[in-house]
């Protein structure tokens, strides 16, 4: 800052010194004045900083010593000065010291001043003196006005008695206008001027301290109020008395509104960097934490002196969530000032004082100064739930929901990393294929909410069963997967799929619902080349023949199997299209009674006719339909067939007795079908009592309540009901006992040998025994010769039907029978 002060060394000698600083360059003769510097020498500061601009002021004569000057200040901790003679904006000469220090190297520091200036004691003195001459007067004005502060002096009632140009351009007034005007009544703000007064008094009383260095407002001719720092000088006659005081001030209005809105800046930024929820610190060149604000601080768990000017790297940031060191020039942190450049991190963490790490997000920008980075400042926050929700998508990308087991997609890349490990180990795997057992109707009849928890208790309790390296999945719906890993043994294969098999022996016990289920594996040994999509194509194929064997069972993938897939894929979209074409139609085959060999009814029968493969056994594409789901369709279209057939006949007033028709253990587990095909029965214009419904004892079992109910109800009202194929099941007792059975069919199998073994002799004449025993009709199936009706009606049977009483045959033969019967 250019400052001027007055000092009293002795009564007639008055010591004023005026300066200007700053860091000068040599070579680029560019002064670099201090930021509050003010004019000196009648220049402004921004005319001080052009390039060799003190050279162009110095004397021509006073260059060498100048020089000598600069080159002395070159090597660290050097000083020096000289007394120069320096132009000043009026171009006069004045001497002026120029003091030089070299902090270091290339780094000089170069202070300006006019001190003992006796022309500026002449100005002053003289100008207070009535005789002046008038060439003294004009060179101490000179003198005065190149001064780039204000200068003033006071009489003992306060008028002014002079003041320079600056002044008089500060306060907005003449020099002949302010003289003699009243300092504390024109230019002191009207709250200020009792004390400004009274301090005045004081002075020229000799009260207060002769010299004074204070700040105090003016306010112009304009009304613009403006701070002053003021230096008070009393001025005193040779005598020593007090007749005025020598001021000069410099206006530091823009300074202290400049510091001002710099402490506002700096309080809102500290405000700003308290009450911040995110952690921000600054760090310089070499690491050292400079600040750090309260949320970092409590996010890191140490105290504020245990982090600040440390090595921030190495206190939370040394290592990766797995430990590993990160070193320094890893630092995203640090390499922002070291790169001047800006870095984003989303997957770093940091650690905590007691030894805990968190995952952070931060940015890290450089700190410039006069465009030069000094360091760098990094602000970051917790994203710990962030991360946790992260993860819990990326565990349902992965997982299923319901049972927490890897889902399809996971196990597809666990097989493919298997299967690839084992290309180069030389070992092999399992593949088994899996899902429950009737578990349609399981959903259907006891709710999914049951479903669900049965899925649930299955993944518990086969995963019991495994190993760590093996992977269980769910691939959806009631369908599971087991990558059996390092298979050493097939042996050891077979014995995982009859544990797996075994475990579903314990019924499960679902809060109120007692369940008892099982299930069927598909197993394949992954011992060739070939992809994922393939082994899980083989496992498929290995489960449908485990379906088509009875269930409960696991069965191994044979390369024959495909074949047998593909027909029946082949077979189920044939049919899919019959009904369309017209391919399936109801054939009857007539019931004779064994004793009076009279015609009794007839049981319907489906058949395919397929122009290509000509006639599709029932055994064949019935089971397709099943297990396709299209046997609830079909079964409803052969009850509107009989439905129409028997009211056709009914109309005529043919005596058909009871036309029988076969229900799948699948039609009974479905309640909306079985709904559809009684109602369908129900509604035709025949009585209940001249249709009869045939379900097999294994069907029994499989039923549902609500569908057995439902059938009941049917046969209450006079429909008829017959288990086929008895003695073949394992519920027969059970089956007789709970449902109202009109009739019992005796299977085929064991007609055909009577004849030739007698233990086949003794199950139909139990059969026959059983039944009369509990007031049912007796039907034998399959009678094929004359002996073998003979043999049953010696045995008590009542009805037989077999291609040796006659062939099945069209609606239209069999009404044709039916009309002869009439003749």
């Amino acid at each position: 800052m250019s400052t001027v002060k007055s000092t009293l060394p002795s009564k007639d000698s008055i010591e004023i010194i005026f300066f200007i600083s700053g860091y000068y360059q040599p070579e680029a003769g560019i002064f670099s004045v201090d930021a509050d510097s003010d004019p000196f020498l009648g220049f402004i500061p921004n005319q001080w900083q052009q390039p060799h601009f003190i050279d162009s002021l110095i004397h021509p004569d006073d260059m060498q010593s100048w020089s000598q000057l600069t080159a002395q200040g070159s090597e660290s901790g050097t000083k020096g000065s000289r007394v120069l003679r320096i132009k000043d904006a009026s171009a006069q000469y004045c001497l002026v010291t120029l003091q030089l220090t070299c902090e270091v190297p290339s780094n000089l520091r170069l202070l300006l001043s006019i001190q003992s200036f006796p022309k500026m004691e002449q100005a002053i003195r003289y100008s207070l003196s009535e005789n002046l001459p008038v060439l003294v007067s004009e060179q101490a004005n000179h003198y005065l006005n190149i001064v780039g502060v204000i200068i003033f002096t006071l009489d003992k009632a306060g008028c002014i008695t002079l003041l320079n140009r600056f002044a008089c351009r500060l306060l907005g007034v003449t020099h002949q206008e302010a003289i003699g005007l009243n300092w504390f009544d024109c230019f002191i703000p009207e709250a200020d001027r009792d004390a400004a007064r009274l301090a005045f008094s004081n002075l020229m009383k000799g009260e207060h301290a002769p010299n004074q260095e204070v700040e105090r407002p003016i306010v112009n001719s304009r009304g613009e109020t403006r701070l002053i720092r003021w230096y008070n000088q009393v001025l005193t006659t040779a005598e020593g008395d007090r007749y005025g005081i020598l001021s000069s001030g410099t206006d530091i209005t823009e300074q202290r509104q400049s510091e001002q809105a710099l402490a506002k800046a700096e309080e809102r930024s500290r405000l700003l960097l308290e009450n911040s929820k995110e952690g921000i610190f600054g760090i310089d060149l070499d690491g050292l934490i400079t600040f750090i604000n309260p949320a970092a601080i409590n996010m890191l768990g140490f105290s504020f002196d245990e982090l600040i000017l440390q090595d921030g790297h190495a206190l939370f940031h040394h290592s990766d969530r797995l430990g590993r060191k990160i070193s320094a020039d890893e630092c995203m942190m640090l390499s922002a000032a070291r790169d001047d450049h800006s870095y984003r991190v989303d997957s770093d963490v940091l650690w905590r004082k007691d030894g805990s790490y968190f995952p952070v997000e931060y940015w890290s920008s450089p700190i410039k100064q006069q465009d030069k980075v000094i360091g760098s400042v990094v602000t970051f926050h917790d994203i710990t739930h962030r991360k946790q929700a992260e993860e819990q998508i990326r565990y349902l990308a992965f997982h299923d929901a319901l049972t927490g087991l890897p889902n399809r997609r996971l196990f597809q890349d666990r097989f493919e990393h298997e299967l690839l490990l084992n290309r180069r180990s030389g070992h092999i795997c399992a593949l088994h294929m899996m899902d429950i057992d009737h578990f349609k109707e399981i959903n259907d009849t006891r709710g999914h909410p049951v479903g669900d928890a049965l899925l649930v208790e299955v993944s518990r309790r086969i995963s019991k069963l495994l190993r760590a390296e093996d992977t269980f999945a769910r691939l959806g719906g009631d369908e599971f997967a087991i990558l059996q890993s390092d298979v050493r043994d097939p042996v050891d294969v077979a014995a995982m799929a009859e544990k797996i098999i075994q475990c579903f022996s314990v019924v499960f016990e679902l809060n109120s619902h007692v369940i008892k289920t099982s299930i069927s594996s598909g197993v394949v040994v992954c011992d060739k080349d070939l992809s994922v999509d393939e082994w899980i194509s083989r496992g498929d194929i290995a489960l449908y023949r485990a379906k088509e064997n009875g269930r409960s069972c696991y069965a191994f993938y044979q390369s024959e199997m495909t074949d047998l897939v593909k027909r029946d894929a082949e077979l189920a979209h044939l049919l899919g299209s019959a009904q369309i074409r017209q391919q399936l139609y109801v054939e009857y085959q007539p019931q004779y009674s064994c004793r009076t060999r009279a015609l009794e009814g007839g049981e319907a029968l489906l058949r395919w006719r397929h122009p290509e493969q000509k006639i599709i056994s029932p055994q064949v594409f019935i089971a397709i339909a099943e297990k396709r789901g299209m046997i609830d369709d079909i079964g409803l279209w052969v009850a509107q067939q009989v439905c129409s057939d028997a009211s056709r006949w009914f109309s005529n007033q043919l005596e058909f007795g009871r036309i029988s028709f076969n229900l799948s253990p699948v039609q009974l587990r479905s309640e909306e079908g079985m709904k559809a095909l009684l109602q369908q029965v129900g509604e035709s214009k025949v009585p209940l009592s001249c249709f009869e419904i045939e379900i097999t004892e294994s069907a029994y079992m499989d039923a549902s309540p609500q569908t057995l109910a439902l059938l009941d109800s049917y046969v209450s009202e006079g429909m008829g009901l017959a288990i086929d194929d008895f003695g073949t099941g394992y519920s027969s007792l059970v089956a007789l006992r709970k449902l109202s059975v009109s009739r019992l069919k005796i299977d085929q199998s064991f007609v055909k040998d009577m004849l030739l073994d007698p233990n086949e002799a003794l199950i139909v004449s139990a059969t026959v025994s059983l039944g009369h025993a509990l007031g049912l009709n007796v039907v034998a199936e399959g009678v094929e010769t004359e002996e073998q009706l003979e043999k049953l009606c010696s045995l008590g049977c009542d009805s037989a039907q077999g291609y040796y009483l006659n062939r099945p045959m069209s609606a239209e033969c069999f009404e044709s029978l039916l009309q002869q019967k009439k003749q």
